[in-house]
């Protein structure tokens, strides 16, 4: 292929080897206009590119691949693709109907203006397909309809169409299955997919795609292990099927194993044969562990260098996706895959690992294997950021073959590195050893510096002129080393390793930071091409890419700053060839700058915007020696003219505000209406600056920072500036620029200077409302540009009746107040929050944040006062704004006054005297003598018998002055004088009140009436004697027991009324008989018991006795005594001894 720009298009060509145009691409401001469609560009340019207009009239039917029938060569829509601005038309070119196989047109348009970017010819000549039978078509047809997908496959699909489709592939397939099953046995064939394409027999790539070496490889070809893709033994095809002949063919996607392993096939087979003309394996991707970058670098740690053990150096291995690699061969997966193949090309002969299909290629980092892996991952992924970055590689690397040849262990062991070209494009590339520490290796292949060194540094070179080298230098290489590895180093998270010292794993010494007063410069003594130069090469490029970004702490800007700099180098060398190859660094600096008009098209930047620091990085290294620009104007941001990194670009003081147009030179905040802009302006130059001119600019309302569509000019829009004097001699003030500010997105605005001279253009005026650029990456960038944010903000006033004082509010109640908020400043005012530091105030009608308030407006929120406990109250209400001033604090207070419990009770509590078993009722009165409500929460009893009754239910809420009474009942359960303490509990914050509760509980008094002595009584007679027994007392008295203390014959209580109840004043009669019989007086007592507490158990003693006497004329028997004989004589107090119907005789009755 040739590429290159041709004039009378005003666009990039690329032709193959007989003419034929295969692309075009348009520059933006040189595309034909965008107002036709993608049809109507392609019949514009038909042609251009070798088409015939009359094959293309019917551009807007979809292409079919089903429905084959006999017409000539046509184009028709296959595919339409949008991608960031623009969108993809693809044309398929069709015979017989039927799509051509790798044919066709794609047009690329901008979707905002229709102008047309690119269209690609892959279109072929010379087609003369013969359309098959009928019955042949329909057979094939029939087969599409019972696949799992694809344009004929039916939704349902029968178990009779599921098993013809497998006996219709087996015979298609025929010897080809021999052993494809487990063992030796035949599999069966599944059907996936089947479409009708037009395809030209290619006999040498029936079975694979891979280039053939070239013949005029610069290296004797060195015997290594060939591998192949996956296949199947297909069987010799046809003496009629020409090479290069053309057939309707079915495209057959099916799955068949393949040595055991799942695998799926495409194969192409005619239609009207049956035989197979095209078959490839479809598989996937496999991981390795890689140093994604030096293990110094992604540390920081200058320990870890290539003599460390495993131990060391695994842990910092990265699991990474091998992208690209072919199929699996056999069940084992080799490193060779759509850009790199690793394969010994120099001694040692080390052979690249293997691994069975599915298993990653994970290895300890001294062995040989791991470089192998790094070598494919890393040389693979080169190529890959190339193609990220925007650059097909097919036409970036159009001399190259794909893959390329890559050894992971060359040089016989020595530390060492290159790529070798074959004319017009990259051979192979070869890496060394680094370190061999107990006859394990490191290698170079591993290190992410030295690849870049090699492929960026010469490979790019090799496709664009011819020759590994620069005229002036080595190579960028090292610049490529340096800038895409330094986004991660460990330097920026302090780490001690050295930032600018290239290729730390490797150890090879070479660095960025070359002073040009040490002979580092363009032009000094250490300019003498080779790798001396390259480091001065490098110290450049670096330092423009710690200018755009590199010195960042962020890691995205430092990314981007990374690409954004391969992006130029790459495109800056795209645009060298053999005749232009720069011998000098203007020359490569003028490519630079040339990469740089243009637009980065793939990412939607706008170019033109980094050629100051292009050439201030090429000044800084002694270009020119040393001396700046004949004239640059300049607003000192800070950087005095120059380039290094700035963090802030938005801060420049050398433009300021001032409320009145006094020439002021101290910045004023912009008020509301009519404000003054002044600005400092220098010429850092070798020469006057004459034709001096100051623009001022300022944000559109509530835009951004795009320029130039997010800017409007000041109401002065220019002024005119006296010549300024070189060198920095003398700085002018330019203003004042009268200018009414209004709040962008962020709520502020920006003053934006734009200074321009005869001979220093700004960057500015490259941009138009179609072409627009960032300001972050317009303005650091171009010394004739600053910009000053200046606060624009709303301000926040805050009203709240009586100071914020809520006076008295009950516990429970609530009281609002509303707390007015004014904006009184510019733009909109956001509450974003209010917040108290105590719950008790708070703002209730506030739902959702943030509250928005337009300029001069106002809003009520109230504010609530719900105390929760009692007591003065204070806190603090603090409103959250996007007010400059920051936080308003407003100081609220309110009183939770108590209420006031009092409490009284009849009698002072004194009950006085309550029988047991009896109850007698007292009324507490509770009163609140407070202003809000009481709540009684309990009262307490010390003692059980000063109880409340059980009807009454707690809490009680006393209103403010009211009063309840509560009965207090004392029922005491036993005798004496009774005391408790009722305590009462409520919200009162005095606590608990207490009160002295008394009662007496008396018992009956027992009173005893009647002697106890009845004395002598006449043998054989009785004597008595009656007691009363009386309850003197204030309470029933329990008689319990009256008995006698010992059991005798000799006495008896007659008819005893006991156990009995005394009322008070009530008593009974006891008669107590005595029967003369004793021989003997012995001792009887009366017992009796009952409740008086001062007599439980009282005995009485008895007193009486027998007085015997001789009678001669009586008998003792006729009594029934035998033992004695009774005198018949018996005074009134005796009877008849007869009566008493005892024994005769007490048990040790005897004296």
């Amino acid at each position: 292929m040739k590429h290159g720009v041709e004039a009378d298009l005003n666009a990039t060509i690329t032709r193959n080897e007989d003419g034929t145009i295969r692309a075009i691409t348009f520059t933006g401001k040189d595309s034909p206009p965008g107002t036709a469609s993608a049809k109507s560009h392609v019949r514009r340019l038909a042609d251009k590119i070798g088409l015939d207009i009359t094959e293309l009239n019917e551009l807007d039917r979809n292409a079919s691949h089903v429905e084959p029938k006999k017409t000539g060569p046509s184009f028709h829509l296959a595919d339409k693709k949008s991608f960031f601005d623009t969108t993809t038309y693809v044309y398929d070119q069709t015979y017989l109907d039927t799509p051509v196989w790798g044919a066709g047109i794609s047009v690329t348009l901008n979707d905002e203006t229709g102008q047309i970017l690119s269209i690609v010819n892959t279109s072929k000549v010379g087609i003369d397909a013969e359309l098959p039978a009928a019955r042949d078509i329909n057979r094939y047809r029939k087969l599409f309809c019972a696949g799992e997908s694809g344009p004929a496959a039916e939704e349902s699909r029968s178990k009779q169409a599921i098993s013809a489709a497998a006996s219709q592939l087996t015979e298609i397939l025929g010897s080809s299955l021999e052993g494809t099953g487990k063992g030796k046995q035949r599999a069966t064939p599944e059907l996936i997919s089947g479409r009708f394409y037009v395809h030209q027999l290619d006999r040498a790539k029936r079975q694979h795609d891979h280039p053939e070496p070239s013949e005029e490889q610069e290296y004797p070809a060195e015997t290594h292990e060939h591998e192949d893709l996956p296949t199947l033994p297909l069987p010799v095809l046809s003496d009629s099927l020409v090479d290069g002949s053309w057939h309707l063919v079915a495209e057959l996607v099916i799955r068949l194993p393949y040595q055991g392993h799942k695998m799926n096939w495409r194969l192409l087979v005619n239609v009207s044969t049956d035989e197979i003309l095209y078959l490839r394996a479809l598989t996937s991707h496999v991981n390795g562990l890689v140093f994604t970058y030096d293990p110094i670098i992604s540390t920081g740690d200058t320990a870890n260098d290539a003599s460390q053990s495993n131990a060391v150096l695994n842990p910092l291995r990265d699991d990474v996706e091998l992208l690209g690699l072919d199929p699996a061969v056999a069940g084992t997966q080799s490193l060779s895959g759509e850009y790199v193949q690793v394969t010994n090309v120099h001694n040692p002969n080390i052979a690249a690992p293997t691994q069975p299909e599915g298993v990653d290629f994970d290895y300890d980092v001294r062995t040989d294997e791991f470089l192998a892996v790094n070598a494919y991952y890393h040389n693979d992924r080169f190529f890959r950021l190339v193609e990220a970055l925007g650059f097909p590689l097919d036409t970036y690397f159009d001399g190259t073959n794909f893959p390329i040849d890559v050894d992971h262990r060359g040089f016989g062991g020595s530390n060492n590195g290159h790529c070798i070209g074959d004319g017009d494009g990259i051979d192979h590339t070869c890496y060394g050893r680094i370190d061999n520490t107990g006859g394990t290796p490191t290698g170079n292949a591993s290190d992410w510096y030295l690849v870049l060194h090699e492929l960026g540094g010469h490979g790019i070179l090799y496709d664009h002129v011819n020759s590994a080298n620069f005229g002036f230098a080595h190579s960028a290489g090292d610049s490529f080393g340096m800038i895409l590895n330094d986004p991660y180093s460990g330097w920026h998270d302090g780490g001690n390793n050295d930032r600018f010292l290239l290729w730390p794993y490797s150890a090879l010494g070479r660095r960025s930071d070359r002073d040009p007063a040490a002979g580092w410069g363009w032009g000094g003594t250490n300019d003498v091409g080779s790798y001396s130069s390259e480091q001065i090469l490098s110290t450049t490029l670096f330092r423009a890419y710690r200018a755009i970004g590199g010195d960042s702490t962020d890691l995205t800007r430092r990314e981007f700053s990374a690409h954004l700099m391969s992006y130029l180098m790459l495109r800056a060398v795209a645009t060298l060839s053999p005749a232009t190859n720069p011998n000098s660094p203007a020359g490569f600096l003028d490519a630079l700058l040339t990469a740089d008009a243009g637009d980065w098209t793939t990412r939607g930047l706008s170019g033109g915007a980094y050629a100051k620091v292009l050439e201030w990085s090429f000044e800084m290294q002694d270009l020119n020696d040393g001396d700046p620009p004949l004239v640059d104007v300049y607003i000192d941001d800070g950087r005095s003219g120059e380039y290094e990194y700035l963090a802030d670009h938005r801060a420049t003081t050398t433009i300021w505000n001032r409320h009145q147009p006094d020439g002021g030179g101290t910045h004023q905040e912009p008020v509301m209406g009519t404000n003054y802009a002044y600005v400092r302006i220098r010429n850092r130059g070798s020469s006057q600056a004459n034709h001096v001119n100051v623009r001022g600019f300022h944000c559109k309302p509530l835009a951004g920072h795009i320029w130039p569509t997010d800017f409007n000019a000041m109401q002065t829009a220019e002024i005119g500036a006296p010549s300024i004097q070189p060198n920095n001699a003398e700085e002018v003030i330019v203003g004042p620029f009268e200018w009414v500010p209004n709040p962008n997105q962020d709520g502020d605005d920006s003053m934006m200077m734009v200074v321009s001279a005869e001979g220093d253009d700004d960057h500015a005026d490259k941009y138009h409302a179609g072409r627009t650029i960032e300001d972050w990456r317009l303005v650091p960038n171009d010394n004739n540009i600053a910009i000053r944010t200046v606060q624009l903000r709303p301000r926040l006033v805050t009203v709240l009746p009586d100071n914020g004082a809520f006076l008295n509010v009950c516990v429970g109640g609530a009281k609002d107040m509303l707390l007015t908020l004014s904006n009184s400043g510019f733009g909109m005012l956001s509450i974003t929050n209010i917040v108290s530091n105590s719950g008790e105030f708070i703002a209730p009608g506030v739902g959702t944040y943030p509250i928005v308030i337009d300029s001069g407006d106002s809003i009520d929120i109230p504010i609530r006062f719900q105390p929760t406990s009692f007591g003065n109250k204070t806190a603090l209400i603090r409103v959250f704004s996007n007010d400059p001033d920051g936080i308003r604090v407003l100081n609220v207070s309110g009183n939770a006054e108590p209420p006031r419990l009092v409490s009284v009770i009849a009698d002072n509590g004194d009950f006085g005297k309550t029988c047991v078993g009896e109850i007698s009722d007292r009324m507490l009165t509770l009163s609140n003598s407070g202003q809000c409500p009481l709540t009684i929460q309990s009262i307490e009893s010390s003692s059980t018998e000063f109880v409340l009754p059980s009807v009454l239910s707690l809490p009680i809420m006393i209103g403010a002055g009211d009063s309840v009474q509560i009965p207090i009942r004392f029922q005491p359960s036993d005798f004496g004088v009774k005391t408790g303490i009722l305590k009462i509990k409520s919200d009162d914050p005095q606590g608990p009140k207490t009160i002295r509760v008394s009662g007496t509980a008396p018992s009956g008094r027992l009173s005893i009436t009647g002697s106890t002595c009845i004395g002598g009584v006449k043998a054989c007679c009785v004597g008595e004697r009656i007691l009363t027994l009386a309850n003197v007392g204030h309470c029933p008295l329990d008689v319990a027991h009256v008995g006698l203390a010992r059991q005798s014959k000799y006495w008896k209580l007659v008819n005893n009324p006991f156990p009995a109840t005394l009322q008070p004043g009530a008593s009974l009669d006891l008669l107590i008989r005595y029967k003369a019989e004793e021989k003997c007086p012995r001792a009887q007592g009366l017992v009796i018991k009952s409740d008086d507490p001062e007599n439980r158990k009282l005995t009485l003693d008895l007193l009486a006795y027998t007085v015997w006497e001789k009678s001669s004329g009586k008998a003792c028997g006729d009594c029934g005594c035998d033992e004695c004989c009774c005198d018949r004589g018996c005074t009134p107090q005796s009877i008849d001894a007869c009566c008493f119907d005892e024994g005769c005789a007490e048990e040790g009755d005897d004296c």
